[in-house]
C-alpha cells in the first residue's frame, strides 16, 4: 500500500504520507495461491498504486504465483532485464504513469522524476513483447501548463502509438 514517490499530483502525499508498506512475498504468495486454487483463477490484476516499487519482491510474487497478470510500473524501471522478467513471469499488461510530454511539466509542475525520453525508452523495450499490451495514463490542463505543454502530450502520445499501435491511453 502506498508509494514512496513524490509525485504532486498523488493522493499518496496525504493520505499515505509518501510511506510504502507491504506484506511479505511469501505472505501475498501463500495467500493468492490458496485464492487460485479455490476458485480457480487465471488472472491477476494488481491495483498496487507501485507493484514493483521493490521489484524483486513485485517479482517473487508472479513468478511464484505463475499465473498472467496485469500491474504498473514506473517508467525508469523499464529495461532490458525488466522487460524480460516481465515477458518470463506472464505480464500480459502493464501500467506507466506518464503525465505529460513536456520534460518542464515533469519536473516543476508534476514532480515526476521521470523524463519524456524515459517514456519513449519504456515504450520501445517493452513492445519488443509482442503479448505484453501497454496502458499509459496522461494528466491534461495541469494548472501552469502552456498550451504548447499540452500539444507537446498529444504529440507524444502519437509518437508511442507509432512504437506501439496497439497501447491504451487514459487521460
Amino acid at each position: 500500500r502506498g508509494c514512496h514517490y513524490a509525485c504532486g499530483f498523488c493522493y499518496n502525499q496525504e493520505f499515505n504520507k509518501r510511506r510504502w508498506r507491504a506484506h511479505s512475498a511469501g505472505f501475498v504468495v501463500s495467500q493468492l495461491t490458496r485464492l487460485k486454487e479455490k476458485y480457480k483463477l487465471d488472472g491477476l490484476l494488481f491495483l498496487d498504486d507501485e507493484f514493483f516499487v521493490n521489484k524483486e519482491r513485485g517479482f517473487e510474487i508472479v513468478e511464484r504465483v505463475g499465473l498472467p497478470y496485469y500491474a504498473n510500473a514506473r517508467v525508469e524501471y523499464a529495461d532490458e532485464e525488466f522487460a524480460t522478467r516481465l515477458n518470463n513471469a506472464k505480464c500480459r499488461m502493464i501500467m506507466f504513469g506518464m503525465e505529460s510530454g513536456s520534460n518542464r511539466v515533469l519536473k516543476e509542475i508534476v514532480n515526476k522524476g521521470s523524463t519524456v525520453e524515459e517514456s519513449i525508452k519504456a515504450v520501445e523495450i517493452i513492445s519488443k513483447y509482442k503479448h505484453i499490451e501497454i496502458t499509459v495514463s496522461f494528466i491534461f490542463a495541469l494548472s501552469g501548463e502552456t498550451f504548447e505543454e499540452f500539444r507537446d502530450s498529444q504529440i507524444l502520445i502519437t509518437k508511442l502509438l507509432k512504437i506501439h499501435p496497439k497501447m491504451t491511453v487514459c487521460t
